[in-house]
């Protein structure tokens, strides 16, 4: 895209260029965002870059952690955006959309407030946690597309329309759980240039881990299988953390935390969630996630330069070998961001 840009004397702005990036990815049927695009973009060597959208914008640029590396590990597991893949993936972004007009429908007096996701913010809105655990519980669960269509007004009809047309009809939609997985993500990213720039690594990393059990599938069992995980945001599990924001345990009041909520985004496959596990039992290591849109890809591993080696050695023996598949692990470096050669 920069190429035909430069040939055809184009002059875009940052914003511009990233936005156009992200709707490229359209044209393959993908209703993604652009934040890979503004990475591969913006990118600053021995940086980390903060960045928002709606409008685009860097929040903020820190100096990356000296004696840590990203680690970048792929699992030969591949999700072409033309297939079922896509169709899982295009059903998380509905069920944002749908569930955000569901519950700006149920909770009138916020709906003002309410333009996306990422409003669902205890501070944007003036609340408490515990009134945004309490709004997510006007929402159920789950949801078919004829619960959506009888429970969304009339004026929604187009935005249904819209995004029934996105993907494949499932047999229901996790609408609750990508909600405060969503919201909860907000949480989170507002606290990690925070930690990178105190040097709390460690906590950075369980973030990392939270943010991945949002998206797992699958834990092991004690024969070491990978068994599928049930998708868990029911009333009982809201109202046990509302109680236990009101105890005075301080462990409980902080897992209660939205930040701490994984929600139920699931997007990892059992083998993504095994490397994650094998990764994070690997001393050095302060936090692994999935990356990218999911359903299959790489993880992202972050630790001690010096446990690279042993990380290394870990996912050989006991992911890529069983499985008789090539090892591919990508230490990394920042690097400046995507540019121009001239021939």
């Amino acid at each position: 895209l920069q190429a035909a840009i430069a040939l055809n004397n184009f002059e875009l702005t940052s914003q511009q260029f990233i936005d156009l990036c992200g709707q490229g990815e359209w044209f393959v049927g993908s209703r993604g965002g652009a934040g890979d695009h503004a990475a591969i973009y913006l990118g600053q060597r021995g940086k980390i870059a903060q960045v928002g959208y709606l409008p685009f914008r860097v929040e903020n640029t820190v100096d990356a952690p000296a004696n840590y590396q990203v680690v970048i590990a792929n699992s030969h597991v591949k999700a072409p955006k033309s297939s079922s893949a896509k169709d899982r993936f295009n059903s998380r972004i509905a069920s944002y959309n749908l569930g955000l007009a569901l519950l700006k429908q149920r909770c009138p007096q916020l709906s003002p407030a309410l333009e996306y996701v990422r409003d669902i913010d205890p501070q944007k809105l003036g609340c408490s946690i515990s009134d945004i655990y309490r709004m997510l519980l006007k929402v159920p669960q789950f949801m078919t597309r004829q619960d959506i269509k009888k429970m969304l007004s009339a004026e929604h009809a187009e935005l249904i329309r819209a995004n029934f047309a996105t993907h494949a009809k499932p047999k229901q939609y996790n609408i609750r759980g990508v909600l405060l997985f969503g919201a909860a993500e907000i949480a989170r990213s507002k606290m990690c240039m925070d930690y990178l720039q105190a040097g709390r690594l460690e906590q950075f990393g369980t973030l990392m881990k939270v943010s991945h059990d949002g998206d797992r599938v699958s834990r092991p069992t004690a024969s070491g299988d990978y068994a599928t995980l049930a998708e868990n945001c029911s009333d009982e599990y809201l109202n046990r953390l509302i109680t236990n924001l009101g105890s005075e345990a301080p462990e409980a009041v902080l897992n209660a935390q939205l930040y701490m909520q994984p929600g139920g985004y699931a997007c990892s496959t059992p083998q993504i969630d095994k490397m994650v596990d094998i990764a994070c039992g690997v001393d050095g290591v302060v936090g692994a996630q999935i990356t990218g849109a999911g359903l299959g890809g790489c993880i992202m591993i972050l630790a001690t330069k010096g446990s690279v080696p042993a990380i290394q050695k870990a996912l050989t023996k006991h992911y890529y070998k069983p499985n008789n598949l090539k090892p591919a692990i990508i230490p990394c470096t920042t690097t400046e961001g995507a540019g121009l050669a001239e021939f």
